[in-house]
C-alpha cells in the first residue's frame, strides 16, 4: 500500500541518461531515460515522452532567487543517478552524473558512446540491452554530439585535467608566442607552463563552447588561468607573473579615480597610432633624462602662452631651413655676449 508520502514508500533509485534538457519552464530540468524502467527503443518511449527530472543543486547554487551556480551542466548523453520521489516514477530527481570512459566498441559488459562517432548506429532493434541501448536510439544524445570526438575511447576527466594537453582545441593559440618591438628594444609573450601540470592537482571546469578555467595546485605549478575559447586569457603563474592576452579588443571605463604604479620599468608599444586626450591639465614629471625620437614630423600647437624654462645649457642643430614668422613684436634680451655666424651672406 503506497502513502503517497516521501520517505514512506520506498526508496527507488536509477541510473539513466540525460537526453533532453530544453526545460520549457527554464528551471533546469532534464528528461531522463531510466535503465530498467524505460525502453531502450525510442519508438516505444520517445524522448519527449519521458518525465521531466529535476536537479539536485549543491548548496553552493542555493536553488533559490538565481543565487549561486544555475543552471546545471547535465548535457545530453550524461549518465546520471537519481531517486523517484512518487511511487508511480513520474517525478524523478537527479542527485548526481557518473563520468566514465567512453568506449568506441561494444562489448558484454559495455555500451559504445553515445554519439555517432562513438559507435551509435541509429537504427531500431528488440534486441536486449547492450545491443538494443546501442542501435535502438535511447539511452544516448539524440543530437548524436556528446560525447564529442575528443573523447571517444577517453576518460570524461577534462583533457586539460589529465594531462591530454595535445588534444584540447585551445593549445595552438596557447603555444603561440607575440613578440613587439619597444622604445628600447625587443620584448616576447612568456611561455606558459600550463603542460606542467598533473593530474588530479589540476582542476579544470570548462563550458561547451571552450571557454574554461583551470585551478592548477600541482607542486611548483600553481596557477589560475581563465581562458575565453576565441584565445583571450588571463593566466597566473607560481611566481604570481600574470599574462593578459586579447585577441580583440579592450574597453576600459572608469567612473572614478584610476591609479596606475608600477614599481620596476614600464614600456608601452603600439602597432598603431596612440592618441591622448585630457580634458583638465596634464602633468608630466620625469626625475631622470628624457630622449624623444621621432623619425616623421611633428606638429605642436598652442593656444595659449608658452614659458620655456632651461636652467641648463641649449644645443640645437637644424641640417636645413628654419623659417620664423612673428606677427607681432619680438623682443630678444641676451644678459651676456651674443654672437652669430653665418657661413654666407646675410
Amino acid at each position: 500500500m503506497n502513502n503517497y508520502f516521501m520517505g514512506q514508500d520506498g526508496f527507488n533509485w536509477f541510473v539513466g541518461v540525460v537526453e533532453d534538457r530544453a526545460d520549457p519552464e527554464k528551471a533546469g530540468r532534464v528528461r531522463v531515460r531510466c535503465l530498467g524502467y524505460h525502453s531502450a527503443n525510442i519508438q516505444d518511449i520517445p524522448t519527449e515522452d519521458l518525465p521531466w527530472a529535476s536537479v539536485m543543486m549543491p548548496v553552493t547554487a542555493g536553488a533559490n532567487s538565481g543565487i549561486g551556480v544555475s543552471p546545471h551542466f547535465l548535457i545530453e548523453g550524461t549518465w546520471v543517478v537519481g531517486f523517484f520521489r512518487d511511487p508511480a516514477k513520474q517525478e524523478p530527481v537527479i542527485i548526481g552524473a557518473i563520468p566514465g570512459k567512453n568506449t568506441s566498441e561494444t562489448t558484454n559488459f559495455t555500451l559504445a558512446a553515445s554519439s555517432k562517432v562513438g559507435g551509435y548506429s541509429g537504427t531500431t532493434t528488440s534486441s536486449p540491452p547492450p545491443a538494443a541501448t546501442q542501435s535502438a536510439g535511447g539511452f544516448k544524445d539524440p543530437n548524436s554530439k556528446y560525447p564529442t570526438s575528443l573523447y571517444i575511447d577517453k576518460t570524461d576527466t577534462n583533457l586539460l585535467a589529465q594531462e591530454a594537453f595535445d588534444t584540447h582545441p585551445s593549445k595552438s593559440i596557447k603555444d603561440a608566442k607575440d613578440s613587439w618591438s619597444t622604445a628600447s628594444g625587443s620584448a616576447e609573450q612568456p611561455a606558459t607552463t600550463q603542460s606542467s601540470a598533473k593530474y588530479p592537482t589540476n582542476h579544470v571546469f570548462e563550458t561547451e563552447t571552450g571557454h574554461y578555467v583551470e585551478f592548477d595546485d600541482t607542486v611548483g605549478n600553481e596557477r589560475i588561468h581563465l581562458y575565453h575559447k576565441m584565445g583571450t586569457f588571463i593566466e597566473i603563474d607560481s611566481a604570481g607573473n600574470m599574462i593578459i592576452k586579447t585577441v580583440g579588443n579592450v574597453t576600459n571605463i572608469v567612473a572614478g579615480n584610476m591609479d596606475t604604479y608600477v614599481k620596476g620599468n614600464y614600456s608601452v608599444s603600439a602597432g598603431g597610432n596612440i592618441d591622448v586626450y585630457a580634458g583638465g591639465n596634464l602633468t608630466e614629471l620625469v626625475d631622470g633624462n628624457r630622449k624623444t625620437t621621432i623619425t616623421g614630423t611633428e606638429t605642436l600647437e598652442i593656444t595659449g602662452n608658452v614659458t620655456n624654462t632651461m636652467k641648463g645649457k641649449l644645443t640645437e642643430e637644424v641640417t636645413m631651413d628654419v623659417t620664423q614668422d612673428y606677427k607681432i613684436n619680438l623682443t630678444t634680451t641676451i644678459g651676456a655676449l651674443g654672437s652669430i655666424k653665418a657661413s654666407a651672406a646675410m
